[in-house]
């Protein structure tokens, strides 16, 4: 064993150089792995030691603890559970060389009686500790079993164990027993202060011992230090927290196992600092992870130092869970070498396939995962995830950063899932590095991939989203030259695009060709001019004359490529190029129209139709080339035109309910599709609203700039985008086929609309017709057109996906139009219904989405993105934590700031306001509130009509009365006086350290050593450290959200040894305007005293004149408040941890909640995620100039300190809640400044 144990360790070496499934170390960990050795020849019925189905549970108990004992004192064998019997019992404990054998049909169920479950030494979320006992539990045992056919039931339903989380959708209620209150906070908390398991007598500490009245849930299986598992056939039900946890353990099979678990923390297996261990053909159904790998939590874990390795899990299934394979986050010893293969996973509720979830409270190496041949239907979020920063709030010593390194999955097939991969990373420094995912297939991916935070050879080989090659370095910078690029290689000819079939004078190829001379424009390569130049080469001859251009046809369609023509002239004016104009001019001098209305005809076989398609089809060219063909009078009179018909078509084809306008209007109401009353078609069809809308944006580029009528074509523009964004998609940020019916089954996401109206909102924008609002939907939809509709084919070409290949209406029959054309075929299947529109083909590269996506990228790459940022958001969580402010030196300038927007607490670099005086002249040390303010008293009886003074203006009929500032003696300058100063805003209080020498004496400012402060933006919290006589002192503050209070986490030896209390000091109030608020001299004109007490709270009335409030203290731990001087008290804590909230409320009517400073900090980060994660936000990284550092670090402080003194109920004052200028009263600039401030920031809500 021991040179096999060798080889495995030399070959792991090895794979932490390769990123190639290791069949060799595979085979030699599969070979490695031992099962235990029991005797078989001996069998114990447990009905021979007196269990029975009619027994109670702690009789049954005995009985089987009974025949288990025996059958190991008698050299081990099978203990059995008979087939069809259902018992009840408590918890048992195997013994060395027992087989628990489950008959099938047996059910062993595990009563919610706790007394039957012993306290015993094992590990909870990966902490040391003594707890009720597993319900089949064994310490230190060798060659052990549970096997079996039959059922182990763990009895956990809502009724029972379940609650005890905490939760109430697991039926937790107040006053219940839950973990949450304090047992869980307290084995975190002693866990990560290395609180030992026993003393020096080696018997359990208290701290780190718990019963049932902590709410600690026990495992179904718990195996502690034991050697030869094995776990076969058995199905289990029920756990009432994890269900299999191996521990510190090694050689372990669980084989052909069935589980089903749906309550909270429902793993079901979870090898915890385990070697050897091979899990296969088992089925999951979880409430959590199906399988979670191990090896404790921070200090425990890394104390321990034993990694979980050498793991095997094959042919599984897994169906619901947060994760199916899962490595964490209880992960502070490591992990190396864990292979996994052939397993099919699959449900909506199944949220990860291969997760990998640390911090950097753990610490720790992850290494060597190789996982291949997965089968995967759906999963929730992403096929592969690693987040290096799980649990982002938890409260523990940071700095032990996590490494996740040689990672290779392939082979792995899913078809729906969020991301596909994802990876969070850390921002310090590189933690995750030699990633490679490679010949995967992952389809239904909402999302794409997402990676933050700082990698490295992260590998995606033959990877495909959505059918999309993934490639991490693309070949083009730009989407315009990559798409034009890939339609030549696709198409060498240009003439033949479109799948043409021979060279086609055809509109959907002028309009390609017009966005790659777009591409040609802006980024040159003459290889695109030439591209574009074969084409009218090949279709407009010496003369003039276009190859297959039919003059009677009126085709509105063969006009439009008459555009790219003209295009092309501009750059290069062909003779013959300029006859082919003028031919099309001839078309639409002739081209027929509506009687009524005067608008051309779609085509000859449509007509007296007028259509969407045409508008863009006709007059945009018209209107282009007006300028080039006729004198200015002339053109005019082509713009009028123009405007004419955009006018009246807008008004024929608008559907008033929707905003939104018809594909076609016919003038006859004769034809088969068409409304009989209206004329109208019968839906919004999405193509037909995406030509009449770059119609629109295109008029206005051929239009002279001062030509009159202009701004009726921008407000149709704006009404149309205007409802083209009420109907754009929430979620993709694209648009339906069928517009109008996106609730319809069927419907389906549309490219080429889609890619038109981004290319018009996005040009609208920057042509200045429409505002930001217009913008934001046009970044939106090229977002939703990259995400949904752009594939990466494995040739590094890309295409345009679901194209609607064409739709149209009719041709109908009726005598008018066979008149106008008389070899008319009616067809009467293009009727405009919505399955109509639905069973036309579907296609990738059309080119009428082509042009318009070449043209919204060209759009895009004038606003600044490029392949790499298009897709891209901004990570707002690294910009708001690069730009955290730090302390490091005592600096009275330097106080930093929590709050809520209605209360704020200012500190020093404690972390508290400790040294109060040393800020008196600098940021002063304050705790102010909204409601917080006080008045003198008015012994003078003064009045406020004393201050004013009536003035007389011209031309008003009464006089206007105004305070004024009456500066000579008497009444009137009292009243001045007296009303310029109250009401002021009051400190509130000031929450302290007391700061001991070794000798006992105060700690002044220059004793204080070693230190470091940081906001922590993101979170909301400031994290202190420093040293005092060596000794470090650690600090965490924090404002809550929901009420007037500041939470505190102070650690440090000194507290234990009394050389630092917590002091609480109120001041009164100055009377002054540009000062601290703070008259600590003054003491017999207000009071404060202690009202009332418990073990860990006290609540302190203060009384200044009229003014009363309260402030209450809660504390988790031992520890004492008493009062040590006037206005002055001390709590006096007796370990070397304290945690403490402090809030002040104006009334004594204080929330009755309990104080669980875990539970709290969560919900202030949580809150602060939440409010950086929403409003208008901006990247300043990719800036080149030497200012937009600081510029991005003032628009985030900015809007952090907003937040936190002025997004109240009341305007603040100029220096919100953290100063007392002007006595804390606001100035109605203030109001304005602030509120334009929130508005231009997307935060309307908040003023």
């Amino acid at each position: 064993m021991k040179t096999l144990l060798s080889i495995i360790l030399f070959l792991a070496s090895l794979a932490s150089y390769a990123q190639d499934w290791d069949e060799t170390l595979y085979r030699q960990i599969e070979q490695s792995i031992q099962s235990p050795r029991i005797n078989t020849n001996r069998e114990i019925d447990i009905r021979r030691y007196g269990a029975s189905p009619d027994a109670t549970a702690e009789r049954n108990q005995k009985a089987i603890q009974k025949a288990i004992d025996r059958c190991a004192k008698k050299g081990g064998g099978r203990v059995i559970v008979p087939a069809g019997l259902k018992f009840v019992t408590g918890a048992i404990e195997l013994k060395s060389g027992v087989n628990l054998h489950i008959d099938e049909g047996a059910v062993l169920e595990f009563a919610f009686q706790p007394d039957l479950y012993p306290i015993v030494e094992t590990s909870w979320e990966g902490l040391d500790c003594y707890n009720l006992s597993p319900c089949i539990y064994a310490l230190r045992a060798d060659d052990i079993a549970i096997t079996g056919k039959g059922t182990i039931d763990g009895g956990g339903t809502r009724e029972t164990w379940w609650p005890w989380c905490g939760a109430t959708k697991y039926g937790w209620k107040e006053g219940m027993t839950s973990q949450k209150i304090e047992a869980r906070p307290r084995l975190l908390r002693n866990g990560e202060d290395g609180v030992p398991m026993t003393d020096e007598k080696g018997k359990p500490t208290k701290e780190r011992t718990f019963t049932a009245t902590d709410g600690l849930r026990p495992q179904l299986i718990g195996l502690n230090q034991c050697h030869r598992i094995l776990i076969e056939d058995v199905t289990l039900l029920r756990s009432p927290f994890w269900v299999i946890h191996p521990l510190k353990s090694t050689d372990v099979i669980v084989r052909r196992v069935h589980i089903n678990n749906d309550g909270p923390n429902g793993d079901g297996c979870d090898p915890e600092s385990c070697d050897r261990v091979l899990i296969e053909d088992c089925y999951f159904n979880t409430g959590d992870d199906c399988i979670a790998i191990k090896s404790g939590r921070n200090t425990d874990g890394r104390h321990r130092d034993m990694p979980s390795q050498n793991i095997i899990i094959r042919r599984c299934e897994m169906r619901n869970g947060h994760g199916g394979v899962v490595v964490g986050s209880e992960i502070s010893g490591g992990l190396r070498n864990l292979f996994a293969h052939d397993c099919k996973m699959d449900s909506p509720n199944l949220d990860r396939v291969l997760r990998i979830k640390t911090n950097s409270c753990r610490g720790g190496v992850i290494e060597n995962i190789f996982m291949r041949d997965i089968e995967v239907g759906q999963c929730r979020e992403a096929v592969l995830r690693i987040n290096l920063d799980y649990e982002h709030n938890e409260i523990c010593c940071r700095g032990y950063y996590p490494t996740v390194r040689n990672v290779l999955m392939e082979n792995v097939t899913c078809q729906k899932s969020k991301y596909g991969v994802q990876i969070i990373g850390l921002d310090e420094d590189t933690y995750v590095h030699d990633i490679t995912v490679r010949n995967c297939r992952f389809d239904g991916v909402k999302s794409g991939n997402s990676i933050t935070g700082k990698t490295r050879d992260v590998k995606f080989d033959r990877l495909l989203l959505n059918g999309s090659l993934v490639l991490q370095t693309p070949p083009y910078k730009n989407y315009s030259q990559w798409m034009t690029y890939s339609e030549m290689k696709r198409t060498p000819q240009s003439y033949m695009l479109d799948f043409a079939k021979r060279p086609k004078w055809s509109y959907v190829m002028g309009i390609e060709l017009e966005s790659m001379l777009g591409t040609y424009l802006r980024y040159g390569d003459k290889r695109i001019w030439d591209y574009c130049q074969e084409y009218t080469d090949t279709m407009i001859n010496a003369k003039g004359e276009i190859r297959g251009f039919k003059y009677k046809d009126y085709n509105l369609d063969n006009i439009r490529t008459g555009h790219f023509v003209a295009r092309m002239y501009q750059q290069n004016p062909e003779a013959k190029n300029l006859i082919a104009m003028q031919t099309l001019m001839r078309q639409l001098k002739e081209q027929p129209r509506t009687v009524e209305d005067g608008v051309f005809w779609h085509k000859a076989i449509y007509s007296y139709q007028v259509w969407l398609d045409g508008i863009f089809m006709g007059l945009p060219y018209n209107a282009l080339t007006a300028s080039m063909l006729y004198s200015p009078k002339e053109a005019k009179k082509i713009y009028d035109d123009a405007v004419d018909q955009v006018k009246t078509t807008y008004r024929r084809t608008l559907d008033p309910q929707t905003g939104l306008n018809r594909h076609a209007w016919d003038e006859t109401h004769e034809m088969f599709w068409a409304d009989k009353q209206t004329g109208l078609s019968q839906h919004c069809w999405g193509r037909a609203q995406g030509w009449f809308t770059m119609a629109l944006v295109e008029l206005l580029d051929a239009m002279p700039k001062d030509y009159t009528s202009r701004e009726e074509i921008i407000s149709i523009l704006r009404q149309t985008l205007d409802a083209v964004v009420r109907w754009q998609d929430k979620q993709t940020g694209v648009w339906y086929q069928v517009m109008d019916s996106p609730d319809r089954e069927g419907n389906y996401l549309e490219s080429t609309c889609s890619a038109m109206f981004a290319y018009s909102l996005l040009k609208a924008y920057r042509m200045g017709y429409v505002g930001d609002k217009y913008r934001n939907a046009g970044i939106r939809a090229y977002r939703g057109i990259i995400n949904n509709f752009i594939r990466v084919n494995e040739d590094k070409t890309i295409s345009l996906t679901n194209c609607c290949s064409v739709a149209g209406l009719g041709p109908g029959l009726s005598e008018k139009v066979l008149k106008a054309a008389p070899k008319v075929k009616e067809n009467k299947r293009r009727d405009g219904s919505y399955e109509y529109y639905l069973s036309e083909p579907i296609r990738d590269n059309d080119a009428k989405g082509i042009g318009p996506f070449i043209w919204a990228s060209l759009e895009m790459e004038q606003l600044g993105y490029d392949v790499e940022t298009t897709a891209s958001p901004i990570d707002r969580k690294a910009v708001v934590n690069r730009n955290n402010p730090t302390v490091s030196a005592a600096d009275p300038l330097a106080a930093l700031t929590v709050g809520n927007g209605r209360f704020a607490t200012t500190v020093d670099f404690t972390g508290m306001q400790t040294f109060t005086d040393f800020h008196k002249n600098g940021v002063p040390l304050c705790s102010m509130s909204e409601w917080g303010w006080h008045r003198f008293p008015n012994t003078d009886s003064l009045s406020h009509e004393e201050t004013t003074r009536k003035f007389h203006f011209p031309h008003r009929t009464h006089n206007e009365v105004y305070a004024v500032e009456y500066k000579k003696g008497g009444r009137q300058q009292d009243a001045t006086q007296y009303f310029r100063i109250n009401p002021h805003r009051l400190n509130l209080g000031c929450i302290g350290l007391d700061i001991k020498r070794t000798d006992g004496t105060p700690a002044e400012i220059n004793d204080i050593t070693a230190i470091s402060q940081q906001l922590k933006l993101y979170d909301g919290t400031i994290e202190s450290a420093f040293c005092v006589d060596g000794e470090t002192v650690e600090v965490m503050t924090a404002a809550m959200q929901n009420r007037d209070a500041t939470i505190y986490r102070i650690k440090s030896p000194l507290l234990a040894n009394k050389q630092i209390g917590i002091t609480i000091r109120f001041p009164y109030p100055t009377g002054k305007h540009t000062d601290d608020a703070s008259d600590w001299n003054t003491q017999t004109k207000h009071t404060s005293r202690i009202i009332s007490s418990t073990a860990n709270s006290a609540v302190i009335e203060r009384i200044l004149d009229d003014t009363r409030y309260y402030l209450r203290l809660r504390w988790e731990g031992s520890a004492r408040c008493t009062e040590i001087a006037t206005h002055c008290f001390m709590l006096e804590a007796d370990g070397e941890l304290l945690t403490l909230e402090a809030e002040y409320c104006p009334t004594n009517n204080f929330a009755t909640d309990t104080f669980v400073f875990d539970q709290h900090i969560k919900s202030i980060q949580k809150a602060w995620g939440s409010f950086w994660q929403s409003g208008g936000f901006v990247d300043f990284s990719q800036c080149t100039d030497p200012r937009a550092k600081e510029l991005e670090r003032r628009v985030i402080l900015s809007q952090y300190l907003t937040q936190v003194n002025c997004a109240g109920t009341y305007p603040p004052q100029e220096t919100g809640l953290t100063y007392n200028s002007w006595f804390g009263r606001p100035h109605l600039e203030m109001t304005w400044w602030h509120m334009i401030d929130f508005s231009l920031w997307n935060r309307p809500e908040v003023h």
